[in-house]
Order: C-alpha cells, then structure tokens, then sequence
C-alpha cells in the first residue's frame, strides 16, 4: 500500500543520519547486545565491533523535469545540487510516489 505523509515523514526521520551517527548507534547497538549476551547464551553467538567494508559508489543526481510555466515556455529541467532542489512554484510533469 501508500504511506500516509505521517509514515513517510516517520521513516525520513528515522534514516537521516549522518555516517558517523549511524554508525555511533550501530555500535552502542552492538554493545548492548554483546553485553547481554555475555549474560545468556546459549547459541555461543558473537558480535563483531569491526565495521564492513564496501565497495559502493555515488549515483548521479537524477534530472527533474517540471511542467511549463506558460505555453511559451519549454518546461524547465533541474540537476540537484547536493541532493537538494527547491522550485515551489513549478509542478512535477509526472509525480513520484
């Protein structure tokens, strides 16, 4: 199904985190747990503090074309800049969902 806006914004504010906060609650995470199970286990699982490393890569922005403003006008296409683009005024040619 659709998220309601609420559940979108719940789950936007759940995953914005910079790297190195993630990564802060990863590890208190893994703490906590290896702590407990430091206490009881019986399936001898173990935790490794040591992140993993990948390889990854930084796609490329995608490019927004908004519908036109008059007739006259083509619809303007936007590149986002540092993941960020803001033009109120002009509406979507085809929404997202």
């Amino acid at each position: 199904g659709t998220l309601t806006g609420d559940q979108t914004s719940q789950i936007i504010k759940a995953t914005a985190a910079k790297p190195h906060e993630r990564k802060a609650k990863i590890l208190k995470l893994v703490n906590t747990i290896s702590t407990e199970l430091a206490k009881d286990n019986p399936w001898n699982l173990e935790l490794d503090e040591k992140m993993q490393v990948v390889d990854a890569r930084i796609l490329p922005p995608p490019l927004i074309q908004y519908g036109a403003t008059t007739s006259a006008k083509p619809p303007p296409t936007v590149t986002p800049i540092e993941g960020v683009w803001s033009y109120p005024r002009l509406k979507f040619i085809i929404k997202g969902y």
